[in-house]
C-alpha cells in the first residue's frame, strides 16, 4: 500500500510540473524575467497581483511537495525499529514541513509586496487543517 501511494504521490508531482510548466510557457513570455523579480509598484493591476501570487504559490508548492515527500518517505524507512516512534517522528517531520511551507509563502508574499490570490489562499487553509489533522 505505501508503495502505490509513493507511486500517486508522483503522479501528483508530475500533474504540479505540468501546471509549473504551463505558468511558465505562457506567462514568461508575456512578463519576462518580471515574473521572478517584480515586487511593489511594478504590480500594475490585481490581475498581476494574482497572477504573480498563483506563480509564487505553485513554484512553493512543487518544491516543498518533492522535498517533503522524499522526508517522510527517509522518516518511514527502517531507521527507527518502533513503531510507535516512526509514527510520532513522521506526523512531527510532516506538520515542521508544512509550518515552514506556510512561512516562506507568507514571507515571499510580504518580501514581493504582492497580495494573496484565491489560490494561495486555498493552499494556505488547507495546509493549517491538513497540519491540524495531524495533532494526535
Amino acid at each position: 500500500m505505501n508503495e502505490f501511494l509513493y507511486q500517486l504521490g508522483w503522479l501528483i508531482k508530475g500533474h504540479e510540473l505540468l501546471i509549473l510548466l504551463w505558468f511558465l510557457l505562457t506567462q514568461l513570455p508575456k512578463h519576462g524575467l518580471q515574473l521572478f523579480y517584480a515586487r511593489g509598484k511594478s504590480f500594475k493591476s490585481l490581475k498581476h497581483h494574482e497572477m504573480h501570487s498563483c506563480f509564487m504559490t505553485i513554484l512553493c508548492m512543487f518544491i516543498f511537495h518533492v522535498f517533503a515527500s522524499e522526508i517522510e518517505q527517509f522518516f518511514v524507512s527502517p531507521l527507527i525499529a518502533e513503531l510507535n516512534n516512526k509514527i510520532k517522528v513522521f506526523y512531527i517531520s510532516g506538520m515542521i514541513i508544512q509550518f515552514i511551507f506556510l512561512i516562506v509563502i507568507f514571507s515571499y508574499h510580504r518580501a514581493r509586496q504582492c497580495l494573496f490570490s484565491k489560490t494561495a489562499r486555498v493552499c494556505i487553509y488547507t495546509t493549517v487543517v491538513f497540519m491540524a489533522l495531524q495533532i494526535n
